[in-house]
C-alpha cells in the first residue's frame, strides 16, 4: 500500500509491504533521522512520521540514503543518555569498520532511538530547552538543529 507522506516534498510517498514487514520510507524517514523539509513545512512533515511510527515494531525500515553514521553523531547531541541510541551508535560503529550497511533496521528499534520519531516525549523536549512546547514545534527545533550540523 501507498501511504502519502509529504514534507520531504509535497508529494512524497512511502510503500508499505504488510505481509514481508517492510516499510519503504524514501526520504521521509532515515535511520536515527528523517529528511530535510523542502516544499512541505513542519507540522506536515510530523504528521508524516507519525503515519510511519504508527507501524508495527517489527517492520524493517528501508529508507532513501545511507546517513545514519551522520545521524546518530547528531542525535547524541540531543540525547546522550539515550541507551537505544548509544546502542545503536555502537552497532553503527561495528557494522561500518566491517563495511556493511546499517540497513535495513526496525522500526520499533527506530522508535526507542529515532530522535525525529521522538518530538513528543518531554525529555527531548527539555534537552531542547523546550519543555512544554508542543511536538510540532519541538520537530522544527530538531529539524532546524540538523540542518545547521
Amino acid at each position: 500500500r501507498v501511504l502519502e507522506t509529504p514534507g520531504h516534498t509535497l508529494d512524497h510517498i512511502s510503500y508499505v509491504f504488510d505481509s514481508e514487514k517492510a516499510l519503504f520510507a524514501a526520504d521521509t524517514l532515515f535511520s536515527i533521522g528523517c529528511g530535510r523539509v523542502f516544499e512541505g513545512d513542519y507540522p506536515m512533515m510530523w504528521d508524516s512520521l507519525l503515519k510511519l511510527r504508527a507501524l508495527p515494531d517489527d517492520f524493517r525500515l528501508y529508507c532513501g540514503h545511507e546517513y545514519t553514521a551522520a545521524n546518530v553523531k547528531f542525535a547524541l547531541t540531543v540525547e546522550p543518555d539515550n541507551a537505544a541510541l548509544k546502542a545503536r551508535a555502537e552497532e553503527v560503529t561495528r557494522l561500518r569498520a566491517a563495511n556493511k550497511p546499517t540497513l535495513p533496521t526496525l522500526l520499533g528499534e527506530e522508535k526507542k532511538a529515532n530522535v525525529f520519531l521522538r518530538a513528543d516525549e518531554p525529555s527531548v523536549a527539555a534537552s531542547l530547552r523546550m519543555k512544554g512546547a508542543d511536538a510540532t514545534a519541538v520537530f522544527g527545533e530538531l529539524r532546524e538543529r540538523k540542518n545547521k550540523s
